[in-house]
């Protein structure tokens, strides 16, 4: 998750809305809360379609926000989906922390790597090579460089096999989804005249 925490300053503001200062925390949660839910939307809307092929909604609803309150002057925005997550930054996957991934060949788990690397799209789960062997679709062979990979036997391949996976016990993994960069845009555009809306608005009430 992507924090966003706020400390108050009075220096800042102007001298009208200082007289406010029993209102300037719920007014910053405020503030802090719009921003969130604008840039949940803008990944939700922008920068996951923008980087991704997405199949579904899941991916997009999976990014969540936490709520600032005038108590907490913390909020955050962030993916609750570990496949999207772990594209925020480079990282390592090691086979058997993500079962619907892993492969076990004679007791042990395997990435199935895309042939071509990573595709832009979330495989579906028919496509998957679990799925593939379980359907007497697609098989295991070792290669002669040692590597183990899933393949297809094809007609009128010279080979008769195609491979499809790669298997890999684990995988580097680097940041593809940006999104720390498009939350901090929107904060920087958007949360100073949000603090100052609120503000005005709640002046508006006291006068």
């Amino acid at each position: 998750m992507i924090k966003l925490d706020v400390e108050t300053s009075f220096d800042k503001l102007a001298l009208r809305h200082r007289m406010l200062s029993a209102d300037l925390p719920y007014a910053t949660a405020q503030a802090i809360n719009t921003v969130l839910f604008q840039s949940q939307r803008t990944l939700r809307n922008d920068t996951l379609p923008g980087t991704f092929q997405l199949r579904n909604k899941r991916t997009q609803s999976g990014i969540q926000i936490e709520k600032a309150s005038k108590q907490r002057l913390t909020g955050a925005v962030g993916t609750q989906d570990w496949w999207t997550s772990e594209q925020t930054e480079d990282t390592t996957r090691i086979a058997g922390n993500q079962g619907r991934e892993s492969l076990k060949v004679k007791g042990r788990p395997y990435l199935a790597i895309p042939v071509g690397g990573a595709p832009s799209k979330v495989i579906a789960k028919g496509m998957r090579a679990s799925a593939l062997i379980a359907r007497n679709k697609a098989f295991v062979v070792q290669l002669r460089s040692g590597n183990l990979a899933v393949v297809a036997r094809e007609s009128g391949n010279p080979r008769g096999v195609v491979p499809l996976f790669i298997l890999k016990p684990q995988v580097r993994i680097k940041e593809r989804l940006h999104m720390q960069p498009s939350v901090e845009a929107t904060i920087r555009a958007n949360f100073d005249t949000k603090l100052r809306a609120e503000l005005e608005r709640i002046a508006s009430r006291t006068n």
